[in-house]
């Protein structure tokens, strides 16, 4: 299916359900619109701030964490794996250690933690209210279906939709950002999409745009 044909050119496809395209039929709509290769080259947000280019340690499995306590961690490393799932031959958000990314880009001093931090870390309570209302100890207990239902329910508030947007897009960082900032071990993103190296990349961590 072409995600353009239905809906005029860079529009997005219909989420799952609506229009019946699965979420990495979106992820590829992006990468056709040219999202997957901005944040290939550069961060997006603070697009003109080389602070943000510098090279990160993902918190790896069962490391020390930088920012989230034992129970944002479980619950985000369920929710990123959910909002970006892997599949057969494809990378998630577990294969590109998101939840790790996560952990540690928000504990970065050119990120206003109320912007950011704080809304990111607000929605996890939330999440283990809604999974408790299910029966479950939590969040990340609950099934994947069930998971799904409460990231769905999320979608009627502004407050959720600010939580999924944020998430979702730090979680894109891990999968398609530049490995020389600490994302996409491998190039695992750039190589399901098959879109090439972006251009111009950063040649070392501490690269900083030239002054004209």
């Amino acid at each position: 299916m072409d995600p353009t044909s239905a809906h005029g050119p860079g529009a997005p496809p219909d989420e799952a359900g609506r229009g019946g395209v699965a979420r990495r039929d979106l992820l590829r709509w992006a990468a056709g619109t040219g999202l997957a290769a901005g944040v290939s080259g550069v961060w997006l947000e603070g697009l003109g701030n080389p602070l943000r280019r510098r090279l990160l340690a993902p918190t790896p499995w069962g490391a020390p964490r930088v920012t989230l306590d034992a129970t944002q961690w479980a619950v985000l490393a369920a929710a990123l794996e959910r909002l970006i799932p892997s599949e057969p031959g494809v990378p998630g958000a577990r294969e590109v250690n998101a939840v790790g990314y996560l952990d540690r880009v928000l504990a970065e001093p050119e990120l206003a933690p109320e912007r950011h931090r704080d809304p990111i870390l607000a929605g996890v309570p939330v999440l283990e209210a809604r999974a408790r209302e299910r029966g479950a100890t939590g969040f990340a207990a609950l099934p994947p279906e069930a998971q799904d239902e409460v990231l769905r329910g999320l979608e009627g508030d502004a407050e959720g939709v600010r939580w999924l947007r944020k998430t979702l897009y730090f979680g894109l960082e891990a999968l398609l950002g530049d490995p020389v900032h600490g994302c996409q071990p491998g190039e695992q993103g750039w190589t399901w999409l098959s879109t090439g190296l972006p251009g111009p990349r950063p040649t070392q961590p501490l690269w900083r745009p030239e002054r004209r």
